[in-house]
């Protein structure tokens, strides 16, 4: 048997396929350049807004975070005064009367935790800014709480003294403390 030559191998020519014409190339190249010039505008033009939002809800957190501490200050005090003097008077209306005392001091710091709450919800961020949207909200979320509660301490002095966990857990949320 005798074997047969082989057909000889065809070559192919690679030639890197269809080429750009110089003209494709310009425009092109102008396409790439707009879009990085786009790309860098739209990039400045976020860091801008987001300073911006940063510096918003910073505000709302220091208005906030001065509230609270008025609010806990002038609450707390009172209820130091008048703690010593609960354990002495049997209940009843006298004891009622050093109780609105706890009341008054509620009533006097709801205007500043009110003032603080109509700030942090009049705070713009933009929505790309999840994290400082999710911080806002927890401010507003606190301080709706903090209101609420002093509104029950204002009408009865005597429901400052239940425990309030719901208001605890927000405010660790909030400030982190």
């Amino acid at each position: 048997m005798q074997a047969s030559d082989p057909a000889p191998a065809e070559v192919l020519e690679i030639d890197g396929g269809p080429r750009l014409s110089a003209h494709r190339r310009r425009v092109l190249l102008v396409a790439v350049a707009v879009l990085c010039v786009v790309g860098v505008v739209t990039w400045r033009v976020d860091a801008r807004s987001r300073d911006h939002d940063e510096r918003a809800v910073a505000a709302c957190h220091d208005a906030a975070l001065r509230a609270d501490v008025r609010a806990s200050d002038l609450v707390g005090y009172m209820v130091h005064e008048v703690d010593p003097v609960l354990y002495k008077v049997p209940a009843g209306p006298r004891r009622d009367g050093i109780v609105a005392l706890v009341a008054g001091a509620a009533s006097r710091s709801l205007p500043g935790v009110r003032t603080a709450l109509a700030q942090c919800r009049a705070t713009d961020v933009a929505w790309p800014h999840r994290t400082l949207v999710h911080r806002r909200d927890s401010y507003v979320d606190y301080l709706t709480a903090r209101v609420s509660r002093l509104e029950q301490v204002a009408a009865d002095g005597h429901a400052y003294y239940h425990d309030q966990p719901q208001l605890a857990a927000l405010h660790q949320r909030a400030f982190g403390a």
